[in-house]
């Protein structure tokens, strides 16, 4: 098992990616590939957790659909403290990886 915190697992999952472009023995292979789907899971969620986030304190319009402005999304300015004391907590958040290390 390894622990590891949401955001070292947002940091890990492109590296392991590219790792998985290179040439290793097989059971080198097999152990990046098996951490790199433990670790899609725990971003699925993730992604699940700050789009939930993201629709309960950002802008919306009238029609309950999130207002973008230059291209970003904007939290609400009386939530604004809320959100990133929240996200930051999330991405502190540590998870246990059923993977042995590399």
């Amino acid at each position: 098992m390894i622990k590891l915190t949401i955001s070292e697992i947002l940091n890990a999952a492109p590296v392991l990616t590219k790792l998985t472009n290179q040439t290793f023995s097989g059971a080198a292979t097999f152990k990046i590939a098996r951490l790199l789907k433990a670790l899609d899971k725990e971003i699925t969620i993730f992604e699940e957790t700050r789009t939930k986030m993201v629709q309960d304190y950002c802008e919306k319009d009238e029609n309950g659909a999130l207002i973008e402005k230059d291209g970003n999304i904007h939290v609400m300015p009386d939530k604004i403290e809320t959100f990133n004391n929240e996200i930051n907590a999330l991405l502190k958040s540590e998870v246990e990886i059923n993977s042995e290390k590399l």
